[in-house]
């Protein structure tokens, strides 16, 4: 399971570096792809063996798992694009509930004050847990 990360931004911007947010909506369009494939695919500068270095890094991190086919790696995402967002963000809830408890909570309803769209989804959510 992936834990390691920082929020620098909004959604998986935040907790992915700038190479790292290239690479995995390439990876996930794909289904499994060799570094020449991304390297093709993603913005100039990179370079090949900069490509080739923070791949094996997200495998390392758990981001991506690899095998190897005769001469090169074949990546695959270890989790959907929802699937990383549910579990990066579930991790950050834990994270501010563990270490702010109410004031944690507190924060994110008057969050829902200024984005009311947001409060009726919670309504929502709340209503189809109460009714289970």
């Amino acid at each position: 399971m992936w834990s390691q990360y920082k929020i620098n931004g909004n959604g998986l911007d935040g907790v992915l570096g700038t190479l790292e947010r290239q690479i995995m909506p390439v990876v996930w369009e794909l289904g499994e792809a060799t570094v020449a494939d991304v390297h093709k695919r993603i913005e100039p500068p990179n370079s090949y063996e900069t490509v080739k270095t923070v791949m094996a890094r997200m495998a390392e991190k758990g981001l991506l798992q690899r095998t190897r086919d005769k001469k090169a790696y074949i990546y695959r995402a270890t989790l959907s694009q929802e699937g990383l967002e549910s579990q990066v963000s579930r991790q950050m809830l834990d994270s501010l509930l563990t270490g702010f408890g109410s004031t944690a909570i507190s924060q994110f309803a008057d969050l829902l004050k200024e984005k009311p769209e947001r409060l009726e989804e919670l309504r929502a959510l709340l209503n189809e847990m109460e009714a289970e």
